[in-house]
């Protein structure tokens, strides 16, 4: 992408380009900041989830085995 002061060096009397382009190369940047940021979030989750996974799996399982169980003794 050009620069702003490559751009009104090219045209000058066209400052509505210069803006133009000016704010797409912000748009692309501000795009870029956030998905790095969405991706170091799901990098932590990921992080979180594989180190205390065993908690989460063992939660969950005893939850389910008990809602099994209360079915099964309702029948």
């Amino acid at each position: 992408m050009k620069s702003v002061r490559k751009i009104m060096r090219d045209s000058v009397t066209d400052l509505s380009v210069a803006l133009v382009e000016n704010n797409e190369s912000l748009n692309v940047y501000k795009k870029k900041i956030t998905m790095h940021e969405s991706r170091k979030k799901l990098q932590r989750e990921n992080y979180m989830l594989e180190l205390f996974g065993v908690e989460y799996i063992e939660f969950y399982m005893s939850m389910f085995n008990r809602s099994i169980r209360s079915v099964v003794m309702k029948l």
